[in-house]
């Protein structure tokens, strides 16, 4: 996970007229504009396509790591309302029950929820680097449409996200005010 974020947030200083290669250690690495960059680039096989499909399968892996923090069972966290009937006194009477597979204190729950919103964070600061990325490459109509459908991608990664977390939000706002009454 943290290699991803550590990537995620390269990605996010991406500058105008930067290019990206993947090094040995699979971090990405930003190469400055400079007089040198294409002799660079031939010389060590950094062509345009190579980097954008590393890019790509970059993110594709940062999908499958979001995909198991919100899959995860201790995100499987479900009210179900049980009893929902008039009290002697006229005032609904509201009984819920929680079923889940972990507590909304448990560590692991924490740390999930947690790594969920870092996830969010950073995939999110992501976006500005490629844009930026496109700007380098924005007379090439094919790597602008591969760039534009990583956005797209991570733009429907962070819509899922937010619905997760607004999920868990709302479970607890409902737990809370079942236990206060």
């Amino acid at each position: 996970m943290q290699n991803i974020l550590i990537n995620l947030n390269i990605i996010s200083k991406i500058k105008p007229n930067d290019k990206i290669y993947i090094n040995n250690e699979n971090y990405i690495s930003i190469e400055n504009d400079s007089a040198f960059q294409g002799i660079l680039r031939f010389l060590y096989n950094n062509s345009r396509n190579k980097n954008i499909n590393n890019l790509n399968n970059f993110y594709s892996g940062t999908y499958e790591s979001i995909d198991d923090l919100i899959n995860s069972k201790y995100l499987n966290i479900f009210i179900s309302k049980l009893d929902f009937r008039k009290s002697k006194d006229s005032m609904l009477d509201h009984s819920f029950h929680l079923e889940h597979q972990c507590d909304l204190e448990n560590e692991n729950f924490i740390q999930i929820y947690n790594s969920l919103l870092e996830y969010k964070h950073y995939i999110t600061l992501s976006i500005h680097g490629l844009n930026n990325l496109k700007q380098t490459y924005s007379s090439d109509m094919v790597t602008v449409s591969k760039i534009d459908i990583i956005i797209g991608t991570v733009e429907l990664y962070i819509k899922k996200i937010n619905k997760k977390i607004e999920n868990i939000d709302n479970i607890k706002k409902k737990l809370m005010e079942y236990h206060q009454t």
